[in-house]
């Protein structure tokens, strides 16, 4: 859910294409996903276990 959002976001807000997306990483299925998830753990897991979970508890709404 949160690499897909930020795909959107890279779409949306970036102003970049799906081309741009795909030419980050080499593009063969099975290692294109590898790297995607890599990517996805190095930056936005991380980010969000610094910063995002543990200011949750002072949070009204939380959504998993």
């Amino acid at each position: 859910m949160m690499l897909a959002r930020r795909i959107k976001r890279d779409i949306k807000e970036r102003g970049r294409d799906i081309d741009g997306i795909l030419d980050q990483v080499s593009f063969t299925p099975l290692l294109f996903e590898i790297q995607l998830m890599e990517q996805y753990l190095r930056f936005v897991k991380s980010s969000y276990d610094n910063f995002v979970y543990p200011s949750s508890r002072h949070a009204d709404i939380v959504r998993h």
